[in-house]
């Protein structure tokens, strides 16, 4: 009977530190399920963060994309009327207009046969560079010191 009596002091025991001790447990697990919720919220927080971000990337990509064909279709436009421009250039120009103009502008005449001259050409006619006179080479070297001068002032 003592035996029974120690068996039933333990179990008594056991029950009062269990009691004891379930409060701490219950809010200990009601704290860790507050932070597991918390990790749950952060975690869709930035899911949703990162999709957000991701959708107004797009939306800029696909202004930009807009602008871009916009801006083609404006030089497509202005590089088509440059070249019909050029077009138009190149037919107004011609030989018998530039004469018309050098006529009718500077009073210019064809030249009269008595007035060309024919020059025979040997296929190995050369030319030759005369030296510059000294006086000319004195000139040459006080222009290049007074641009020296002026360049140092600039700076």
């Amino acid at each position: 009977m003592a035996q029974e009596n120690l068996a039933y002091q333990s179990k008594r025991q056991q029950e009062a530190l269990t009691h004891d001790i379930r409060p701490v447990i219950e809010k200990r697990r009601a704290k860790e399920k507050r932070l597991s919720h918390l990790r749950v919220a952060v975690v869709i927080a930035f899911f949703i963060l990162g999709g957000i971000s991701l959708i107004l990337q797009n939306v800029h990509i696909t202004e930009q994309s807009k602008k871009n064909a916009s801006l083609k279709a404006e030089y497509a436009e202005l590089y088509s009327a440059n070249k019909k421009k050029e077009i138009e250039i190149n037919q107004k120009i011609d030989l018998k207009t530039v004469e018309e103009l050098a006529i009718a502008s500077y009073n210019m005449n064809r030249a009269r046969s008595e007035q060309i001259v024919y020059i025979d050409v040997k296929g190995q006619d050369y030319g030759v560079m005369a030296k510059t006179a000294p006086k000319e080479e004195e000139y040459s070297q006080k222009i290049r010191v007074q641009n020296g001068l002026v360049a140092y002032l600039e700076e």
